[in-house]
């Protein structure tokens, strides 16, 4: 048999590869994988879906690198692998309601999980654009032009309309005045006007641990190089570590009552009440106290000024909280025009009431002093006396608490009006803290034709709401001023606040108005109405001392 030459030939049979499909936050597809031969077409993919986005292939890579694959495409990867759905975000039309006012621009297209970008600003006679908001109460979501848009449809915003506002641009810069004593970071707590319309606000610079501070501005929002050193004073009482002005108040010969917190030995709970005076320019009065200051201590742990008030005869009284075996209490003091404790009042010039803290003071015209604050959640009233006895005609034996919501309820700000009944202002919790109005009568009791039974909540946003400051207009409107945290794109943030009511406690229409300051969180801390109507707002912005003015239109 003879012998022959052959040929052999490989047969090769295709390996089979999983793949596997990635919605890239799209929902499950179906199937999420299938075996593919090596060297054959892929064939049938499955189709995914996800809010806002338009699906747009499957791909090697992630978000659409690599290559792109479809039923057609050859499997040329020789191992399991994935492919990665690919999205394009749609894009939708939004549309402005101005709710009466005129705009330029009735809509525009939007980009979803991108910013608004540029918004239009309508106008309306007689009032302050507030901003552009997804629900037509003004309520809702405040849109700005950096929000980014998470609405996956056509959608409406809604422009919110004040007659508070808008920013008086002759004040400051832009109706908006700022500035650091020494420097450094500052925080404020209460603002004055003097008789010829400059402006002193008060609070504590973080320099040396904490100094008195005060800055002086002129009618125009511009620091008054005349007052202290270029605008300012910052004044570390007795050379202690750590000192804090609450609140200031202003003689009649234009001096300057500073009362506040001095903490002798810092972190070891020594603080105590602390009352300064300057003179016009800045300096500190020395003929006022021991150079220019007083301290008392009511022998407790911690004492501290929360508020003061000078009385026609130049006494000076000063409210705040001394605590006693680790709770607060209710705490009053009196001093001569000299800066020397009153030992005709109280006991040897002090009082310690209720458990609790008083917030502020203010002195009916017969002379009697009415004390407000908080006592176990609540909001606290009491009255006394000229020589600090409580008068029992006042309340359950000179005594009123008034618990709002069912968080707490805490009491800011007081305004003795001229039928003698009192307006409190302060904060309220249910589920968020809110705007709190109350008027009482001069008895003590509720005014039931205030608001609902005496009672006004204003939710100013859907977050945080703290009222710390009321005034009434010359129309008999309540102004009350704070902060309201509003949440944007970029994370929640305080903003500054005022709501205006009618006489009688009812919100009037489209007088809610909240500025963003600029960076960070703005937390107002008082507020006052000038003569001419303007209201000014006073606090601090992201480490600075802060003015802010609004042209009020009437109503």
């Amino acid at each position: 048999m003879g012998s022959k030459n052959v040929t052999l030939y490989a047969k090769w049979s295709a390996e089979q590869y999983t793949v596997s499909f990635s919605a890239s936050g799209g929902s499950t597809p179906t199937p999420s994988s299938k075996i593919i031969a090596f060297d054959s077409s892929y064939g049938s993919l499955p189709t995914t879906s996800r809010i806002g986005y338009t699906f747009t292939g499957w791909w090697t890579g992630y978000q659409g690198t690599g290559i792109h694959v479809d039923s057609s495409t050859i499997m040329s990867t020789s191992s399991d692998h994935y492919l990665y759905a690919s999205w394009s975000p749609n894009q939708y039309t939004v549309s402005f309601n101005s709710q009466g006012g005129n705009s330029s621009t009735s809509s525009k297209i939007v980009t979803f999980t991108s910013t608004y970008g540029t918004l239009p600003i309508p106008t309306k006679n007689g009032y302050s654009f507030a901003g552009w908001w997804t629900d037509a109460a003004g309520a809702g979501t405040k849109i700005t032009s950096d929000t980014i848009c998470y609405t996956y449809s056509d959608h409406t915003l809604y422009a919110k309309w004040s007659s508070i506002g808008p920013l008086d641009f002759s004040f400051g810069k832009n109706g908006i005045a700022t500035t650091n004593v020494i420097n450094s970071s500052c925080y404020s707590n209460d603002i004055e006007i003097q008789s010829d319309g400059k402006i002193l606000i008060a609070g504590y610079a973080i320099y040396n641990n904490g100094n008195f501070a005060i800055a002086r501005f002129d009618v125009n929002g511009v620091i008054d190089t005349t007052f202290g050193t270029d605008g300012g004073v910052s004044t570390d009482i007795g050379g202690y570590t750590s000192e804090k002005i609450k609140a200031i108040s202003i003689q009649s010969d234009g001096k300057i009552i500073a009362g506040g917190i001095v903490d002798l030995h810092p972190g070891n709970g020594d603080e105590n009440f602390v009352i300064a005076r300057y003179n016009t320019n800045g300096s500190l009065d020395t003929n006022f106290g021991t150079d220019g200051f007083a301290i008392t201590s009511f022998g407790t742990d911690r004492d501290g000024i929360e508020d003061v008030a000078i009385q026609t005869d130049g006494k000076i009284i000063a409210v705040g909280f001394a605590e006693v075996l680790s709770k607060k209490r209710i705490a009053l003091s009196r001093y001569n025009s000299n800066g020397t404790i009153d030992t005709s009042f109280g006991t040897d010039g002090k009082i310690v009431g209720d458990y609790g803290q008083a917030s502020k003071v203010a002195i009916q015209t017969d002379g009697k002093i009415v004390v407000i604050g908080t006592s176990n959640s609540n909001i606290f009233l009491a009255r006394y006396g000229s020589n600090g006895t409580i008068d029992t005609n006042f309340g359950t034996n000179g005594k009123v608490t008034t618990s709002v919501g069912s968080g707490g309820s805490y009491a800011k700000s007081i305004e003795i009006l001229s039928n003698t009944k009192i307006l409190v202002a302060g904060i309220s919790t249910n589920t968020n803290e809110d705007f709190t109005l109350l008027r009482y009568n001069n008895d003590g009791s509720l005014d039931t034709s205030f608001g609902t039974n005496g009672i006004t909540i204003t939710d100013i946003s859907v977050e945080t709401n703290r009222a710390y400051a009321v005034e009434v207009d010359s129309n008999s409107n309540i102004v009350v001023g704070g902060y309201s945290f509003n949440t944007t794109s970029q994370g929640s943030y305080a903003e500054f606040a005022i709501a205006r009511y009618t006489s009688n406690g009812i919100l009037q229409a489209d007088a809610i108005i909240s500025t963003d300051l600029g960076i960070g969180n703005d937390y107002c801390s008082s507020m006052l109405i000038q003569p001419d109507g303007k209201i000014v707002l006073g606090g601090d912005s992201n480490g600075s001392i802060a003015l802010a003015r609004y042209i009020a239109y009437p109503q």
